[in-house]
């Protein structure tokens, strides 16, 4: 499937001897309504500076299939600037690979990590979170579960998010819409929210291309477009780099319960 994570700078050589009068149409608003080992946690949400215009910079790349536990409440606007904090210090632990398989074309990868979670008004708790990928040979498809335990007697009450970052070009046009059940097609540029999706979908109208998330339960979206700061003579502007969609579950564990979420993410092409 590629590697779909989104930088969080963008080099633009071609363009460094360019007029500085010379306009992006890119950043245009739209016209219309194997063996174990140690993976270290990104830190995400965590940002640099907002010196490019106002942009919000990440100090490290928005991954496909990234989870992270967010505090009810987290607006969109804050995921876009990457100033939405992490619950506790699940963020800072290490992913373990414990398990990799292949057979007839599929690929199997299960991953592990452990962290404490908990607000500034509730008590730490330990959590265990198992990942399960699943690639499949005869399609491009990905099949992610995840399986949430609390190790502790403390309830954690939190939000599972999941990143899906998506840039095909990153070109903008009118046949590039995102889709969601009981709703008008939006822009594919446009930031917003939506509760109780069932089905989320990116299309490439003039790419003849359906990218399409199926959550195995209703999820909150919160959708933004990245825009990158990219080095030009006159300084420094912004440039679209991509689609970023967070789905997100409630999440509240007494002491020792288990909770399970999956969804697939599908590439059609017609």
């Amino acid at each position: 499937m590629g590697d779909l994570s989104l930088p969080c700078l963008v080099p633009d050589e071609a363009h460094e001897a360019q007029d500085d009068l010379e306009r992006d149409d890119s950043t245009e608003p739209p016209t219309d309504d194997g063996e174990p080992r140690e993976l270290r946690e990104s830190r995400a949400w965590s940002p640099v500076h907002d010196s490019a215009r106002g942009l919000g910079e990440f100090d490290h790349p928005l991954a496909l299939f990234q989870d992270f536990l967010l505090p009810e409440g987290t607006s969109t606007e804050a995921l876009a600037l990457g100033m939405a904090g992490e619950q506790g210090d699940f963020a800072s632990g290490d992913w373990r690979v414990e398990r990799t398989s292949a057979e007839e074309g599929d690929v199997d990868v299960l991953l592990v990590r452990e962290g404490t979670v908990g607000g500034s008004s509730q008590r730490q708790g330990m959590v265990q979170v198992t990942k399960r990928l699943r690639f499949r040979g005869d399609a491009p498809t990905v099949s992610v579960r995840w399986s949430i335990v609390n190790r502790s007697r403390e309830t954690v009450r939190t939000r599972l998010g999941v990143v899906i970052p998506i840039n095909l070009d990153g070109g903008v046009g009118a046949e590039r819409t995102l889709h969601l059940p009981g709703t008008l097609p939006r822009p594919h540029d446009a930031q917003g929210e939506a509760d109780g999706v069932a089905d989320f979908a990116l299309r490439y109208g003039d790419r003849s291309v359906l990218i399409r998330a199926r959550p195995d339960g209703p999820v909150r979206v919160n959708h933004f477009p990245l825009v990158a700061p990219v080095r030009r003579r006159q300084g420094h502007v912004g440039v679209f780099q991509g689609t970023v969609a967070i789905l997100s579950w409630p999440l509240e564990l007494w002491g020792h319960e288990t909770r399970e979420y999956g969804l697939v993410l599908e590439i059609h092409q017609r």
